[in-house]
């Protein structure tokens, strides 16, 4: 009698190939490498393998692959808080002010209020000083104190408010 091999063999889904590609990451970083492609070859519409290859990248600073990465996470849908200040500062890092601050623009928009944590706030007022827009980087600054952040230091030693720091409004923010 034959064995019908057919009934022995175990299928995976996405899921449970990703979180065996995220616990063999760092033991067999080259075989992850080559798992997360296949996976994402195979699953293009799986928003967390996206998630999960840009995230990889932006821990290894390679912010080339890790933009791309998020942008495609979010085109599938909304992400976390983290997945959109990450993404932004990728982009920060290539020099690409405008499309950080877009990033973060799409957070606001997709994400409950209540869910927007004063960082990204904080981060968009940088992101707008970058670009000439200091109204609107006063509005964004005044409302991340509104939404908790209150780290005082960054206000006063980001760089990014050089330009803010002679203007009134700037100085009762603080």
């Amino acid at each position: 009698r034959y064995k019908d091999v057919f009934w022995e063999i175990k299928t995976i889904g996405p899921d449970e190939k990703l979180q065996a590609i995220a616990e063999d990451s760092e033991s067999n970083p080259d075989q992850a490498a080559k798992d997360i492609m296949e996976l994402l070859n195979a699953y293009p519409d799986f928003q967390p393998a996206h998630i999960f290859y840009a995230e990889w990248h932006y821990k290894l600073k390679s912010y080339e692959n890790a933009l791309p990465g998020y942008q495609s996470a979010f085109e599938l849908g909304i992400a976390r808080a983290i997945d959109y200040l990450r993404a932004s500062l990728a982009a920060s890092h290539l020099g690409r002010h405008r499309t950080a601050l877009a990033i973060l623009q799409e957070a606001e928009a997709v994400l409950p209020k209540k869910s927007m944590p004063g960082v990204l706030l904080f981060n968009m007022g940088c992101y707008h000083t970058r670009i000439g827009r200091h109204a609107e980087a006063i509005k964004y600054l005044n409302r991340a104190l509104l939404a908790g952040y209150r780290k005082k230091r960054s206000f006063l030693d980001d760089r990014d408010l050089d330009p803010l720091r002679s203007r009134t409004d700037f100085r009762a923010l603080i």
